[in-house]
Formats: C-alpha cells, structure tokens, sequence
C-alpha cells in the first residue's frame, strides 16, 4: 500500500475526492492554529505531503498489467531546422 494512501486513512483504489475528503477532514483536525498539541504542525506537513502524492496517484493509476511486455519503449525526437532559402520555393 501507497505510505500516502495510509497516512490519510484511504484504500488504494481512492478516487481523487475521497482523497481530498479526507486530506480536508484531517487538515482541520490537526492544522497548527486549531491543534494546540505540540505534534500537529508536524503531522499537518506530513499529511500535506501525503495529499500531494495520494492525488497524484489517484488522478493517474498505474496499471496493473501490461498489455504486451514491450516495457518502456524510448523515442528520440531530433528536429533539425535549417533557414528557407530561395531554392526552397521553386
């Protein structure tokens, strides 16, 4: 299970709004100027990192099988310009 899923108390099959329902439910539980406990400025960073990475991986799933076991296929994309010149229009 995703750390980030965990900290928010999500499964990892969370949509982006329960993600952003629960980093609101606990951001109002342990924000620093509501929680006067000495540990909530701490945990309300770790649970804001942990927003950042459950909805960015809620918002772009990882597959869970490849279709064909080609893996990672690289392109590289050279574009060469070169100034038009007057043989070009003829």
């Amino acid at each position: 299970m995703h750390e980030s899923f965990e900290v928010l108390g999500l499964s990892e099959d969370a949509t982006p709004r329960q993600v952003k329902s629960a980093w609101r439910r606990l951001a109002r539980e342990f924000h620093p100027d509501l929680n006067p406990a000495r540990d909530a400025a701490e945990r309300f960073r770790e649970i804001a990192e942990a927003f950042e990475a459950a909805l960015a991986a809620a918002r772009h799933p990882r597959p869970t099988s490849r279709r064909f076991g080609w893996g990672v296929i690289g392109v590289d994309v050279r574009v060469s310009v070169r100034p038009l010149c007057d043989d070009d229009w003829r």
